[in-house]
């Protein structure tokens, strides 16, 4: 039985659209006069777990596997989105209301460090192939 995959140029179409609504949100000025509340920042912040973690599958499986990354698929992914993450937090430092953190860095690169765990122990990015298709 053959399990249809999605098109390479969707997969592709998904994964840009989604880093350009993480980018989108994450440069969206902030204006209020409310002081923090410690839950509100605590929830704000646990949401790039896994804003980073589904980034990092996306991009494992639009990327990885076309020869752009080659054997590096890991590697290559981690890099892409550590770089992506703290790029956003630097431009963060010139929008109205943000400030670059090294906490966000750190819980991006906890996101993305899970969803590649869980790719490769359960071979996530293994169904995006040929080969795995063939053996279905």
């Amino acid at each position: 039985m053959m399990i249809p995959i999605p098109d390479l140029k969707i997969r592709r179409v998904l994964a840009g659209g989604y880093m350009l609504f993480i980018l989108a949100l994450s440069l969206k000025p902030v204006f209020h006069d409310y002081p923090p509340v410690w839950t509100r920042e605590m929830l704000h912040n646990l949401t790039h777990v896994p804003a980073y973690a589904i980034m990092a599958l996306l991009v494992s499986v639009c990327w990885g596997h076309s020869g752009l990354l080659g054997e590096n698929t890991l590697a290559g992914t981690f890099m892409i989105c550590c770089a992506y993450g703290a790029g956003i937090e630097f431009l963060q430092g010139f929008v109205p209301g943000r400030s670059p953190s090294l906490l966000d860095v750190g819980l991006n690169t906890a996101g993305i460090i899970m969803a590649l765990w869980v790719a490769t122990r359960y071979k996530w990015y293994a169904f995006f192939t040929e080969n795995h298709q063939k053996n279905i």
